[in-house]
């Protein structure tokens, strides 16, 4: 491999958890037709036909999820290859008309169009703000945006509000409805502890949608990148301006959780653009947020490298390491720690 021959891996979490859903969704279906077959229930086949409607999209949603991320992407100084298996999807860089660096597929993909074609792929793949680095040096159409203009705002305080407050309202309405039909159709002996039962397991739910999905201290809902400062506001309504000759680094970091077992770990791999102030405080802004602002991490840090440069702080992207691989034996000590910055 030349020094212009690229290879990237896709996450192998997904390819891991998209196998293994269709996997145990197709083992069961085989399960359900003896058992059906042997079944002396008449209603065995419309049971049958439900179980089918059931399991059916969960098992093409596994399929689609492993095939996604499923083999690896070659760049060339002249072409963007997919390699699974023996087949080879290829687009020339020179023909890429358009770029779109984000769609609605779960996870998203990032396309390319030459015309009337198109070519995608998910964005889950291993050192990807690396990838996209040198696609831009190498796609013209992603480096004639034109220079950063400043103030860069992001500002995701109403789409953190909304969703995460709707998410609690959709709970306790569920619950609600739940309460209002069990005590519709029967009687309870003791319906003050029924409801108060349905109550704490609504309010249960709603914590922790609430504190699972709320932004962490360190990350800010809203921040404005000016010419001699950095303003940042919190969910908490805290906020914090800091002057520009005080951040000490901007740079895009690999973060990585684990999903852990006794015997294998999965890792959810995510790359939030850092900002480390004097002090050693480091703000994240991670791909939620860019994403409830139409934009990308990627985006942001080479906006605001070209509105830095020469002056400010270091602005670096992330390098992958080499060798790295997301699947691996847990110890003790990661299950405690469950987050960690690798870069």
């Amino acid at each position: 491999m030349n020094n212009g021959e690229h290879r990237f891996s896709f996450h192998a979490t997904f390819t891991l958890l998209g196998g293994l859903l269709s996997g145990l969704v197709g083992f069961l279906y085989l399960l359900a037709i003896p058992i059906t077959i042997l079944s002396a229930l008449p209603e065995k086949w419309f049971a049958f036909a439900i179980i089918t409607l059931a399991l059916g999209p969960i098992f093409a949603f596994g399929l689609y999820v492993y095939r996604r991320h499923t083999g690896v992407i070659e760049l060339t100084d002249d072409a963007l290859t997919i390699v699974r298996g023996s087949s080879r999807r290829s687009i020339r860089l020179a023909e890429i008309t358009a770029v779109r660096e984000r769609d609605r597929h779960v996870p998203p993909n990032m396309t390319f169009l030459a015309g009337s074609r198109s070519f995608r792929f998910s964005r889950k793949v291993e050192g990807f703000p690396y990838l996209y680095e040198l696609l831009r040096a190498r796609v013209p159409v992603m480096a004639a945006n034109g220079p950063a203009s400043l103030p860069l705002i992001l500002d995701a305080r109403r789409w953190y509000r909304m969703n995460l407050y709707g998410a609690v309202v959709l709970i306790c309405a569920l619950w609600l409805i739940l309460g209002v039909f069990s005590f519709s159709t029967r009687q309870f002996d003791n319906p003050i502890e029924v409801a108060s039962i349905l109550a704490a397991c609504a309010a249960l739910m709603s914590l922790m949608a609430f504190f699972g999905f709320k932004p962490g201290k360190q990350q800010p809902v809203m921040i404005a990148f000016d010419t001699n400062e950095i303003s940042l506001a919190f969910f908490s309504g805290k906020r914090r301006t800091v002057p520009l000759d005080a951040v000490r680094e901007i740079r895009i970091y690999r973060t990585s959780r684990d999903i852990a077992t006794d015997y294998l770990a999965a890792r959810n791999i995510e790359y939030p653009l850092g900002i480390t102030i004097t002090d050693g405080t480091r703000y994240l802004v991670d791909e939620m947020c860019a994403k409830a602002c139409r934009t990308t991490v990627e985006r942001v840090f080479f906006a605001l490298r070209d509105a830095y440069a020469g002056r400010g702080p270091v602005i670096e992207n992330y390098r992958p390491s080499g060798g790295e691989n997301p699947m691996r034996r847990v110890t003790s000590e990661s299950k405690r720690n469950g987050h960690t910055h690798d870069s």
